[in-house]
């Protein structure tokens, strides 16, 4: 509620914990975009703690349109499933200009629509990412990146990961 009254530029950090908290979560997005979104959110870090960020992800877009950063992850010891809903919640912020996906990979179907990002996301600038999938995303999105993080973590040992 604080966020929908508040302007300026405003970051946000929801973490997901507990049996329930991504069905919570996902309520709580959902009443966001009912009530007329969280406009002020410029930055928004969401942590979930299942590895698929589908069942929230698709809020994320709508419930903060003028976000400017957005930071997606998984609770500690997960991997972040990057689900073709939560892409096409991209296109409703036009002015995301950075996008953090730590220890993320992506599903079949969302790296097929990768390919739509630059329409999606036309102010992205800004890409954090990690192995194996993200070749879909930085390839789609090279002509318009001026900052690319890929990385590979530790524990992964996908050999077409090694730059």
């Amino acid at each position: 509620a604080m966020a929908q009254r508040a302007t300026g530029n405003l970051q946000l950090n929801l973490k997901a914990v507990g049996d329930d908290s991504e069905t919570q979560l996902a309520q709580l997005l959902s009443e966001a975009v009912q009530r007329g979104r969280w406009t002020a959110v410029k930055a928004l870090v969401l942590e979930v703690s299942s590895t698929d960020a589908e069942h929230c992800g698709h809020l994320v877009g709508p419930a903060c349109p003028g976000m400017q950063q957005l930071e997606i992850r998984a609770t500690k010891g997960n991997t972040l499933v990057v689900g073709p809903t939560l892409l096409a919640g991209l296109g409703y912020c036009q002015s995301l200009s950075h996008l953090t996906l730590p220890h993320s990979d992506m599903s079949p179907a969302a790296a097929e629509q990768a390919a739509m990002l630059p329409v999606l996301a036309p102010g992205l600038k800004s890409l954090t990412t990690a192995c194996p999938q993200s070749q879909a995303p930085v390839s789609a999105l090279a002509g318009q990146l001026t900052a690319l993080v890929w990385y590979s973590p530790l524990f992964l040992s996908d050999p077409q990961c090694v730059a």
